[in-house]
């Protein structure tokens, strides 16, 4: 029986690299492209391809959507994705609308869309928040035969601007149905959190410095990082106590893995000596305690 619900989360980073082989990006500093997918459930990392530098951000999006879904468990009965407007491509819609995929994507203001917007009737226009106004409408992308739902923020500008006149307009495409536009301005927000687990392959755990010279080298290192960084999340969610999840790489190694102790053999046993007035380490023996139990017997 397929119960099971997920929501992945798409997004692209640039890392700044002066290796011989990396390409120069739309950032127009050399380094490499890669594309990852997130669980947003369990901000854990589903997939990543290490691209070159100069790799279109739209490049590869339909392929690594296939290849994201594959790995998913067979007990998932309902699969939405989000993306920014790297993955606004009717190809990629298309495929999630054939295959009962939901998605919230953020769309190109192309001008067709631009005029779209300025087409829904004044009285249509509800408030968001403070300066944001939110309405509706549908619009065809692309070369698709379908229209989907473009739900429209408008921000009043000071200046008129010489394309979208006295507004500012924001855009997500969706195939939601079930949900208020407002529900699902709301939840398509929620895919920042993306940034924040870039951030943390970054910094947490040496992601922003790339040690070969060579694509495929780097690209195994990208991967040894975001098996390592998984494995830290599942070590906070399964092992830790609730409270440590929000806790970062720096954080752990400042309190449980980087620590002083000494190992010793003692009556033919390994033992790992610890002060006994660390604070944490009783936290040290249980975490311990309960990963030993995780091993199958």
């Amino acid at each position: 029986r397929l119960t099971a619900s997920v929501t992945l989360d798409f997004d692209a980073t640039l890392i700044e690299s002066h290796k011989h082989d990396a390409q120069y990006t739309y950032e127009k500093f050399p380094g490499y492209d890669p594309l990852l997918c997130f669980v947003a459930e369990t901000g854990m990392v589903l997939r990543g391809l290490f691209r070159p530098g100069n790799a279109s951000p739209s490049g590869n999006a339909l392929s690594f959507l296939r290849g994201s879904i594959k790995l998913l468990p067979p007990w998932i009965g309902s699969i939405r994705i989000r993306s920014d407007s790297a993955w606004y491509n009717h190809r990629v819609m298309d495929y999630c609308h054939d295959h009962g995929i939901r998605f919230a994507i953020t769309a190109v203001l192309t001008e067709p869309l631009i005029e779209a917007a300025k087409a829904i009737p004044e009285k249509e226009w509800r408030c968001f928040d403070r300066t944001d106004q939110i309405a509706e409408t549908v619009h065809v992308v692309g070369d698709s035969v379908r229209a989907y739902r473009a739900i429209v923020l408008r921000t009043r500008l000071q200046q008129a601007d010489i394309f979208t006149g006295f507004y500012s307009y924001h855009v997500v495409m969706t195939n939601i149905s079930d949900r208020g536009r407002t529900s699902v301005i709301r939840w398509h927000r929620q895919r920042a959190n993306a940034e924040n687990i870039i951030k943390e392959l970054k910094y947490g755990f040496g992601l922003d410095r790339l040690p070969c010279g060579e694509l495929l080298a780097n690209a195994a290192y990208f991967e040894a990082n975001l098996l390592a960084y998984n494995l830290v999340q599942l070590y906070k969610q399964v092992v830790l106590p609730a409270g440590w999840q929000q806790y970062t790489i720096k954080t752990l190694r400042l309190r449980l893995l980087n620590i002083g102790a000494v190992v010793v053999r003692h009556a033919r046993e390994l033992m790992l000596k610890v002060p006994a007035d660390h604070p944490y380490w009783q936290l040290l023996a249980h975490s311990r305690e309960k990963t030993l139990r995780l091993v199958p017997q």
